[in-house]
């Protein structure tokens, strides 16, 4: 094996894309980092990744964002990771990824909470005397949502709908 030092800028990027997918941002932080090298080297450098098609901010992008969305995250969650990555996306753009894939942010958080009520209340999916009031697994279920990425008045509403609470917010 080659020493750290002895390796070249494009042969470090090489094998770390052989490894995973990163961003274009984070490909040009790494390098500046790791090799102290100029703008134009770098620039350079992604220039070439591009070229060959190994880095494509668009692709990892959709990726992503179906994958988080698939595992049950919401919008602002994801541009929220995309943005440590170095990438600048919107709320519009995740949602647009998921109309075209037909995947339903609303039916995401409905399935997530339906998850988060079913592991509240003992697997039964039914509120007794043994598990939580209603008014807790609301508020678990709300902030559960909330962490997970959802918008903040969708989230009230699944949690209401599917905690069964029957209070009032105001």
């Amino acid at each position: 094996m080659g020493s750290r030092q002895n390796k070249t800028p494009e042969s470090y990027v090489y094998g770390i894309l052989a490894k995973k997918d990163f961003t274009e941002g984070e490909i040009a932080y790494r390098l500046k980092r790791r090799f102290d090298l100029s703008e134009s080297e770098v620039s350079a450098i992604l220039d070439k990744l591009k070229r060959f098609n190994f880095i494509d901010d668009e692709r990892f992008v959709k990726l992503f964002t179906l994958t988080k969305l698939r595992q049950g995250y919401g919008p602002y969650y994801i541009c929220r990771k995309l943005s440590e990555k170095m990438v600048d996306i919107s709320v519009e753009d995740v949602e647009e990824i998921a109309f075209k894939e037909n995947l339903e942010i609303e039916q995401i958080a409905v399935d997530v909470c339906r998850n988060k009520v079913r592991n509240i209340t003992n697997k039964s999916g039914k509120i007794s005397e043994n598990t939580p009031s209603a008014i807790s697994v609301y508020k678990k279920c709300f902030d559960f949502l909330v962490r997970r990425g959802f918008d903040i008045e969708l989230s009230r509403r699944i949690a209401k709908e599917e905690s069964k609470y029957e209070g009032d917010f105001s």
